[in-house]
């Protein structure tokens, strides 16, 4: 029961760290002192959005014969390298490569935590509390 309850700090840990990320709110305003129009910055979420949408699936299946932590290690990485790309960008294609980063790191950590904590739960017993916990 002891490893149960320090996973769950860890992956709350995770969680938070994963979300809270200062550049969120003045990102917009980035792209803005860069020099990207409304329309720049409609096609890169539309970027970020197709990313995700055609590695969700791929990125399941990697996790479930590789490693579920490897995944959101990776992707994690990924992410830091997006907003990375982020702080040296002057063009679109730039911006658009950070948010194709972003989309990856989307679509190998969604699924890969969630399966993550539901294995867990199940390893100890507690499947019916995943909802209380995800």
């Amino acid at each position: 029961m002891k490893d149960i309850r320090r996973f769950l700090i860890r992956y709350n840990i995770h969680l938070f760290f994963r979300e809270f990320v200062l550049l969120y709110p003045v990102y917009m305003l980035l792209f803005e002192s860069k020099g990207l129009s409304d329309l720049d910055v409609s096609l890169l979420l539309i970027i970020w959005s197709v990313s995700v949408f055609i590695l969700e699936v791929p990125s399941g299946i990697m996790a479930d014969r590789w490693s579920r932590k490897n995944m959101i290690v990776l992707g994690t990485a990924f992410k830091v390298g997006g907003f990375v790309i982020w702080m040296f960008a002057g063009s679109f294609f730039a911006f658009a490569l950070g948010f194709v980063f972003w989309g990856i790191q989307e679509a190998f950590c969604s699924g890969s935590t969630e399966a993550l904590l539901f294995d867990t739960l199940k390893e100890n017993g507690r499947e019916d509390d995943y909802e209380k916990y995800a």
